[in-house]
């Protein structure tokens, strides 16, 4: 995978597009490689607790929800402070 993709890229996985038409099994098994390293990589930052920096708040929260707010955009405090947020059952991130 690219390094210098965006942070948003780091714990979601979208596919690329398969080869269309006639494809042969090198090129078959090169995009089929190459879609398994990009959700390897998705799964190994979901299992290091590797957090996205959000600028927003999430359209739709639920009771449960963990962000990573930047503390500038996205200030659940209002204090300036970055970190982890949860959004509890209030409806507020805590």
């Amino acid at each position: 995978m690219n390094e210098d993709k965006t942070q948003r890229q780091i714990v979601r996985y979208t596919p690329n597009p398969p080869p269309r038409g006639k494809v042969d099994s090198e090129l078959l098994a090169q995009y089929m490689y190459q879609e398994f390293k990009k959700i390897s990589y998705v799964i190994d930052n979901l299992s290091k607790n590797r957090f996205e920096v959000l600028y927003d708040y999430p359209e739709k929260p639920r009771e449960g929800d963990v962000i990573y707010a930047d503390g500038i955009n996205l200030d659940p405090t209002g204090f300036g402070l970055s970190g982890l947020f949860v959004y509890d059952s209030t409806g507020q991130w805590n």
